[in-house]
């Protein structure tokens, strides 16, 4: 029995000197050698990454997608899908997250809400409307009133997204009490991250070199493919490591550290790929036209310029229609001092590589400075890029730009606070 105890003192001794080893001699951020990196699993096979590729690409071959003539994409309406009852999600007969028609009327006693946006806006539709039923219902100048929501968020929207889909609902007979808007990140992030690399226009559909090509350049489309899958495995091994016994050991975290930078790797080299893509042979169709503006802060500047003047354009569209508009700038965690991460959140929902922190950095100052200038000039602009400040639980749930549960209940109060003052007033 002495032998075995000291065996075992001497096995959790050894344990935890190479802890500490780990922690006093190995940084987080040391080189690992080619030779010695961690493996990888290998990206799977096509078959099996086609359902990644089409929730990158938006292509034809996306089940729950449509072409738009005029909006780009849509959902699917479920009266279309040939197991509308299989369909998990609520999707009216303009393919947009909502039951029923998208055409509403106004009604006594009754406000007609619509809201529009990315997939912030959609995801708040689709998975927490409640939080801003509930909201509303408690705002003292919407008391006794019963409110009908139209959910327009989708993914990847970004102006003039949005204002071209008002005018589409407005032009078949649509009507609204009030119209929000939550948007910031898409305008900044689409057109410099998703679209110029590709060949698209930044102004065009998000993905739109995916969505207009019936069949796009077979590269391309396993680089975006790859890319998506890798980026989710990262994130999913982040999330579990973050929730295991182990996330306090050192070693465990170098070790995940050492698997994480293989990772990157290996997007890295399809992000090259990507880059390597010959733009000149793609057809007007999907680049629309060219100009010499290409550099990262050039694209995010001109998307604010876009973002800005699209916000202009609703509310002259708003005011014409008797419309109460509200806009609403969304928070992201790459905006440097706008929440104190968790420590979920910065395994999880926070890489330091990716492709958005640079346009987020450039572009949410410029899109604050407009915002302040649609406020002196008459527009209802809410800037909630600091609504998560002093905030120390999780909210992100990505490396993108989404929220939890908590997360989309503090947006919905603000939101509903801004509707009731523009409706009150």
């Amino acid at each position: 029995m002495r032998r075995t105890g000291a065996a075992v003192i001497a096995l959790l001794v050894g344990y935890g000197l190479l802890e500490l080893a780990v922690l006093l001699v190995v940084s987080p951020d040391a080189t690992v050698p080619a030779n010695m990196a961690a493996p990888v699993a290998p990206v799977a096979p096509d078959d099996d990454m086609r359902a990644a590729r089409e929730r990158a690409g938006l292509g034809f071959r996306d089940p729950m997608t449509a072409l738009h003539p005029y909006l780009g994409y849509v959902y699917l309406p479920k009266s279309e899908h040939a197991d509308p009852d299989a369909i998990g999600l609520a999707i009216s007969d303009q393919g947009f997250l909502h039951a029923g028609s998208s055409l509403k009327q106004r009604g006594e006693g009754r406000l007609v809400i619509g809201v529009t946006g990315g997939s912030v806006a959609g995801q708040l539709g689709a998975h927490y409307g409640q939080h801003l039923l509930d909201a509303l219902a408690a705002q003292p100048e919407l008391a006794g009133l019963q409110f009908d929501m139209v959910w327009l968020g989708m993914p990847g929207y970004h102006q003039p997204q949005q204002a071209i889909q008002l005018s589409w609902l407005l032009a078949q007979g649509g009507e609204f009490d009030a119209f929000v808007n939550i948007d910031g990140f898409n305008e900044i992030a689409v057109g410099p991250v998703l679209n110029v690399p590709k060949g698209a226009h930044p102004l065009f559909p998000m993905n739109w070199s995916m969505v207009a090509l019936d069949t796009p350049d077979a590269g391309v489309r396993r680089a975006v493919g790859a890319i998506d899958h890798l980026n989710r495995e990262r994130q999913d091994r982040a999330a579990t490591f973050a929730d295991s016994a182990w996330s306090w050991s050192p070693t465990a975290k170098w070790l995940r550290d050492r698997d994480d930078r293989g990772l990157r790797q290996r997007i890295a080299e399809y992000e090259r790929e990507l880059a390597a893509v010959n733009t000149d042979e793609v057809p007007w169709f999907v680049s629309g036209p060219r100009d010499d503006h290409l550099e990262l802060e050039a694209l995010v500047l001109e998307g604010v310029a876009v973002w800005e003047r699209g916000s202009r354009q609703l509310d002259a569209l708003c005011r014409a229609n008797g419309i109460h508009y509200v806009h609403v700038m969304q928070p992201n965690q790459y905006d440097p001092g706008s929440k104190p991460l968790s420590s979920t959140e910065s395994e999880s929902a926070y890489d330091e590589e990716s492709r958005y922190r640079p346009a987020v950095e450039l572009g949410y100052p410029a899109l604050r400075a407009a915002g302040e200038r649609l406020v002196e000039d008459g527009v209802d602009f809410r800037d909630l890029s600091f609504v998560f400040d002093g905030v120390d639980e999780t909210l992100y749930t990505d490396v993108c730009c989404h929220f939890n549960a908590e997360g989309n209940r503090l947006m919905a109060a603000e939101i509903a606070a801004a509707v009731g003052a523009a409706v009150g007033s």
